[in-house]
């Protein structure tokens, strides 16, 4: 999801808003700059949120500003939504890949491995469904991808229990 909502802005920018590549660079620079900020602050609210309500403020955050920005049409606006996600975007990645690590306690090599596949996989599959999405309907409807994305990431943290996610994850743990 992170990807797809990220990558996307330089060429949406360009041929939504007419944005020239110095313009759309400038935006998606923005957006580098929010998630930066966005790290900073999740590490100072990691211990007070904790882990899984954390990433389920930061999912729900991302899948509102990434829907908003489907039908923004002022500069200024996309400005601060491309920024809106990245502060969104900041530490879901490495938080959930954290968390899995250590609820499959599998071997760290092991969860990396695994970690960099999923990644991969979803880096590949994300764009293309966004692309098929974008030549079907128009592509700033190719960010409804991320936005149903970001909203599941946000329902598992938010509607699952911790003991619950655990023991799935526990009982196909190898002992």
């Amino acid at each position: 999801a992170e990807v797809g909502a990220w990558g996307w802005l330089s060429t949406m920018l360009q041929k939504k808003m007419a944005f020239s590549v110095i313009e759309s660079g400038l935006t998606v620079s923005l957006f580098w700059l929010a998630m930066t900020a966005g790290r900073v602050a999740s590490d100072w609210l990691l211990p007070k949120l904790g882990a899984r309500k954390l990433i389920g403020i930061l999912a729900l955050f991302s899948t509102a500003v990434t829907l908003a920005i489907v039908f923004a049409s002022q500069t200024w606006l996309l400005l601060a939504l491309s920024a809106g996600i990245g502060l969104g975007c900041a530490s879901q990645f490495p938080l959930i890949a954290g968390r899995g690590s250590r609820m499959t306690r599998l071997p760290s090599g092991a969860s990396f491995t695994l970690l960099m596949v999923c990644g991969n996989v979803g880096s590949t599959v994300v764009p293309y469904g966004m692309g098929a999405l974008g030549d079907a309907f128009g592509l700033d409807k190719s960010l409804l991808v991320p936005v149903a994305l970001f909203a599941l990431v946000a329902a598992v943290m938010f509607l699952y229990s911790r003991e619950g996610l655990e023991q799935g994850a526990s009982a196909s743990a190898p002992v």
